[in-house]
């Protein structure tokens, strides 16, 4: 009784300080909290990021916020940090569109949309071009600001992946829809997602339990061969998965949402390359592109580069990256004491993949732990979350339970924001060196 009581406290905590910081306490905060070890950590670098110091001023990080939510079309991050922005800026004219904002911004977003889309097509000469000229960025700035649209774009996943309502005093918030497909209403596409949906919905607990008893018996056998891998063995591992990755996962729709007129008013005139799906390179690019993490590592080199450059942030950074990948409860669906790590290091390394970020590690091995249905739901929350249904929500995480779709979440969430920030901190790291 006497924890309970502790954690009750510790959690209340949580909701003042993210209630005195921001005005609210956020559904993405409630939600999050069925993990409150990561929240904690989660909290206070989000409270870094946006309110603590650092070169940006406090309205930019917020209309940087902004125009990264805006790319996976998330109105709901959008007005969170409008909120926020009308504190420290009262001229609201920049909020009519990126057009009006300062030209250092608009000369940024160029880079954003490579991080945000395709972040392993950074490169040094991106970085160059912005930290010359009249409206130069400084490469702490510039960090900091990296920092920031991975965090937000990466936040916004979770929250389509989560299915997480917006705020009641937000546009929308008393209302729920299904989108259909090409997002419009059409009532046949929608009775026959929720017949597909209950029927996943209806699976029995015995037949639950067979599923993870048979993804378990896989965890034993693959600690068992699992080893350090020669590059040669690597590299074969990488196109066996991606020529099974191709048969197994059908193209995602390229259907035009309705896009709601303030999120247009963020997205340049300019056109945005959205092609996110690294698998789909030919194997030259592939090889060229990717980020191999024994050349470039979070633990090594990308640590260096955000303590050299952004030294507040680092700790609190770090320790979450860490928490995240090593949160367990040892257990999965009702069956205690079982050891996790092996499907959850498989679901972070493939989130990582779809972001151009190879290890050392057995890919083939995702296959045999991953169903399709769940890969499926993976990719489109790492790539476009935007297009994730109630459906694919269902098809994909059905086996776990809530606190365990929750968690899922937030490794993906932490595995492409890591991925993200590798790419873009190895061309500032080339460019420091140069």
């Amino acid at each position: 009784a006497e924890d309970c009581n502790s954690a009750d406290e510790s959690m209340q905590n949580l909701f003042i300080d993210s209630y005195l910081t921001t005005g609210r306490i956020t559904n993405i905060a409630k939600v999050m909290s069925c993990h409150p070890t990561y929240m904690k950590i989660f909290q206070e670098t989000h409270n870094q990021l946006f309110y603590g110091p650092g070169l940006l001023p406090y309205h930019w990080r917020h209309y940087i916020a902004i125009l990264a939510a805006s790319r996976h079309s998330c109105l709901y991050m959008m007005q969170l940090h409008a909120e926020a922005f009308r504190l420290y800026q009262r001229d609201i004219h920049w909020l009519k569109g990126l057009s009006n904002a300062s030209q250092k911004i608009i000369n940024f977003e160029p880079l954003l949309n490579r991080l945000i889309y395709q972040p392993w097509t950074i490169q040094k000469e991106h970085i160059d071009e912005l930290v010359i000229g009249e409206s130069a960025w400084s490469i702490s700035e510039l960090v900091q600001a990296v920092i920031i649209v991975s965090h937000v774009v990466s936040l916004v996943g979770f929250y389509y992946g989560c299915g997480i309502h917006d705020e009641i005093d937000f546009k929308d918030g008393h209302t729920y829809s299904e989108l259909a497909v090409n997002g419009k209403n059409d009532e046949d596409h929608l009775v026959n997602t929720m017949n597909q949906t209950k029927k996943k919905q209806d699976i029995s607990d015995e037949e639950k339990r067979h599923k993870l008893l048979t993804v378990m018996s896989e965890y034993k056998i693959l600690q068992e061969r699992h080893e350090l891998l020669s590059e040669d063995k690597v590299l074969e591992e990488i196109e066996i998965f991606f020529r099974q990755e191709s048969d197994q996962l059908n193209d995602e729709s390229e259907s035009e949402d309705n896009k709601i007129s303030i999120i247009d008013n963020f997205m340049s005139n300019g056109s945005i390359d959205q092609s996110t799906d690294f698998a789909k390179l030919c194997l030259e690019d592939r090889q060229l592109m990717a980020l191999r993490t024994q050349e470039f590592s979070w633990e090594d080199q990308g640590f260096s580069v955000v303590s050299r450059y952004y030294n507040d942030i680092i700790e609190l950074l770090d320790e979450k990256f860490r928490i995240i990948y090593n949160l367990t409860y040892n257990r999965m669906g009702d069956t205690t004491n079982t050891d996790t790590k092996v499907l959850r290091t498989a679901v972070w390394n493939y989130v990582q993949m779809m972001k151009g970020v190879w290890d050392d590690y057995l890919y083939t091995s995702i296959n045999k732990l991953v169903a399709t249905d769940f890969k499926q739901y993976i990719k489109v929350i790492t790539c476009r979350p935007e297009k994730t249904t109630q459906y694919l929500f269902h098809s994909g995480v059905y086996l776990y339970n809530g606190s365990e779709q929750i968690h899922l979440n937030l490794l993906f969430l932490e595995a492409r924001n890591q991925a993200q920030l590798l790419h873009a901190l190895r061309a500032i790291m080339q460019h420091s060196l140069a």
